[in-house]
């Protein structure tokens, strides 16, 4: 079913849908992963059917990583993940396995 309620032919074992987010610092983080899923909550219905129906949705997270860090996603931001039935993936790089130096994190 697309997201306008069309039902699509056939049967598909696997497929995805992605945008990229903007770049933002880790500081930063939950407030724009929370901008995101506040407009993903505007196709709550949709989201809930897809999972309930055995898909998976899964909002992915990836960033440079150098050196030791952390950062927090506030409880209002994991609550409105858990209303859509999503999973949360965080994937961080390092720079060295990117080919980037120190030089090239700084810009």
């Amino acid at each position: 079913m697309t997201p306008k309620g069309n039902l699509l032919s056939g049967k598909w074992d696997g497929s995805y849908w992605y945008c990229p987010l903007e770049s933002c610092s880790i500081g930063v983080l939950s407030s724009t992963i929370e901008k995101h899923v506040s407009c993903l909550q505007l196709h709550d219905i949709f989201i809930r059917e897809f999972v309930e129906r055995g898909g998976e949705f899964v909002m992915f997270v990836g960033f440079i990583g150098d050196g030791t860090f952390g950062f927090n996603l506030e409880s209002k931001v994991v609550s409105m993940l858990a209303s859509l039935g999503a999973n949360l993936s965080i994937e961080v790089y390092s720079p060295i396995a990117e080919g980037l130096g120190s030089d090239d994190m700084k810009s």
